[in-house]
């Protein structure tokens, strides 16, 4: 994957360039800044679902732009859900890897914590063979 340079980046909505915008979102020919994802969400937020003002898919698409920008758009928000559902994957495995020493740690604990009380009843049995109980030397 090439590495882009942030000033040389600018968003495909509103033209701005990385270095103006604290984040840039990557699709895989476009990019969205975090204001152009505001302002969507906003705009989306404004509008109360209803069956009247609710399109589907492809009303959508019907409805946007020739030169497409709203395609453009759909392919940098599936990117960047893309990239999001793998950031939760590494984090899920890896908190499952975590899980997974924790179990083998309590294991081996209670492993250590049965040989430790086996080792106690052998010098306890050890004492009593050599005279050496604790009532007697006391």
């Amino acid at each position: 994957m090439a590495h882009f340079a942030k000033d040389t980046l600018h968003c495909s909505f509103c033209d701005k360039s990385g270095e103006k915008v604290s984040k840039l979102i990557a699709g895989p020919t476009v990019f969205i800044c975090n204001e152009c994802v505001e302002f969507a969400m906003d705009a989306c937020d404004e509008v109360p679902k209803t069956e009247e003002n609710t399109l589907s898919a492809e009303d959508l698409l019907r409805e946007c732009p020739p030169d497409g920008l709203a395609s453009d758009w759909i392919k940098a928000l599936r990117g960047a859900s893309r990239n999001l559902r793998k950031e939760r994957t590494v984090k899920l495995n890896r908190h499952m890897e975590l899980l997974r020493q924790k179990s083998e740690l309590e294991a081996e604990a209670a492993n250590l914590n049965d040989r430790l009380a086996e080792t106690v009843s052998e010098l306890i049995a050890l004492e009593k063979d050599l005279g050496l109980d604790s009532e007697t030397t006391t």
